[in-house]
């Protein structure tokens, strides 16, 4: 194995470790020092699921656990229903607590994920975000963006009531309104006059699984950046994937014409659709002729692929500071629109807006992490924290086997006036149980499909 190859591995690793480690002790320790709070006997807080690699017995009876698989964790908690308790200990155990501690203790894992997520993207704003001022350098021909007659050298000032200053805030914005129309407000550079543009993105698709540029999608090109002519995603039942497009082609060539850049072959293959090109591809040093054929999808040209993307100039490259007394809103407000934007998401595939099989897990977690690691601090931290969110959105899902499912059943106890049998809790735990098995395993079948993809 080559050196490159085997440190790419040790970061896999670091990171894989790092990221759920922390995760999961935010997670539990929420539910920790929420049952400490309020008086519940906590007898273990474990860190993974299996064989226990170290335990640590500190003065109050709780032993600390880091056990072999990580995908996981719990608190156990004193319980009579699972232990025969001692009297003089009866005030201390889980059961014997109001319905607002048992409700605070269900909900202070997810909170804790909230804050860790609000805390990290303060620590993310402190050290400065470098990103980019929202020039546009070029636009596809027959894109919705040149449809809706957006111009180079225009700077997007809104989108919709959404103010905008930088490109990462314009492609969460997008992702956030896929399926709707929105008004985009831009300003020339030569001046500050604001011009309405009206998008429909009913036919933007977003795929998690592909390094999929919404920006590009609608036919922007950013004015800091070169489009190279370099495959980096495939698409599965498109032009590209028919034609035997590989990701690491390079595209040298259309109908015997060079291609200096990727800017060159887009505007060429959006402009004719069910045409029949050859592209000239470099393969790892071999040479090979392709067929493809651009396809019209709801009314727009597909190609089915994604090309580099390099920054061409840092002109307009800006790092944004905040005093500390911003710091904690802003950080709030950012992080309330990731999750609004992840529910979102949810809703959408829930409704058939979005493929279920966008849905990823474990596997790509890791991948993405390694990859946030390896373009900086800011890019792991930010990442850190949306995995944070997801794992809060996550356990409040209505089933009895996570904190959701247990908040749940409170507020059902608070209606009919007492709590559901041992009968009912059980059987809808068991069914909880696998349905949460199915959609793991759904999530590991994504994975892998797209690892073979």
């Amino acid at each position: 194995m080559r050196t490159c190859e085997m440190l790419n591995l040790i970061i896999i690793f670091i990171t894989f470790i790092i990221t759920f480690a922390t995760l999961i002790t935010v997670h539990e320790g929420g539910h920790f020092f929420a049952a400490r709070l309020c008086g519940v006997q906590v007898q273990s807080f474990s860190i993974g699921f299996g064989k226990t690699i170290w335990k640590y017995l500190d003065k109050k009876g709780t032993e600390y656990i880091i056990a072999l698989i990580p995908f996981g964790g719990y608190v156990k908690m004193l319980d009579t229903r699972t232990d025969d308790v001692p009297v003089p200990m009866l005030h201390k155990t889980f059961n014997s607590k109001k319905i607002w501690q048992k409700a605070t203790i269900f909900a202070a894992g997810p909170i804790a994920n909230i804050i860790f997520a609000i805390t990290v993207y303060c620590i993310v704003l402190f050290i400065g975000i470098p990103n980019f001022k929202p020039v546009i350098g070029d636009v596809l021909t027959k894109s919705l963006a040149a449809e809706a007659q957006i111009q180079p050298n225009m700077e997007v000032k809104y989108i919709d009531d959404v103010k905008i200053s930088d490109w990462d805030e314009v492609t969460r914005t997008l992702l956030n309104k896929t399926g709707k129309k929105v008004i985009i407000k831009l300003s020339s550079l030569n001046d500050n006059n604001i011009q309405i543009r009206q998008i429909n993105l009913k036919t933007l698709q977003f795929n998690p699984h592909v390094k999929y540029d919404p920006l590009l999608a609608i036919g922007i090109i950013p004015k800091h950046i070169n489009i190279e002519n370099i495959i980096v995603a495939v698409e599965p039942y498109t032009p590209a994937s028919k034609a035997g497009l590989h990701i690491g082609d390079k595209i040298i060539a259309i109908d015997n014409k060079p291609v200096s850049n990727g800017q060159d072959y887009l505007n060429l293959l959006h402009s004719y659709p069910g045409r029949i090109f050859v592209l000239k591809v470099n393969r790892q040093g071999l040479i090979l002729q392709l067929k493809f054929i651009p396809e019209i999808y709801q009314n727009k040209c597909l190609i089915g692929f994604s090309s580099k993307v390099a920054v061409l100039s840092n002109t307009y490259k800006i790092i944004k500071y905040h005093n500390p007394i911003k710091l904690i809103e802003l950080s709030v407000k950012k992080i309330f629109q990731l999750i609004e934007l992840t529910i979102s998401a949810l809703i959408k595939i829930l409704t058939g807006q979005m493929k279920i099989t966008y849905l990823s897990g474990p596997i790509s977690i890791v991948e993405n992490a390694a990859n946030a690691a390896k373009h900086g601090l800011i890019s792991y931290l930010m990442f850190l924290s949306l995995i944070s969110i997801n794992l809060a959105i996550m356990n409040m899902f209505p089933l009895p086997i996570l904190d959701g499912g247990h908040l749940l059943f409170l507020f059902i106890e608070i209606i009919i006036g007492k709590p559901l049998s041992e009968e009912i809790y059980n059987i809808s735990y068991h069914i909880s149980s696998i349905v949460l098995l199915l959609l793991i395993l759904l999530i590991f079948y994504n994975d892998l499909l797209h690892i073979l993809k």
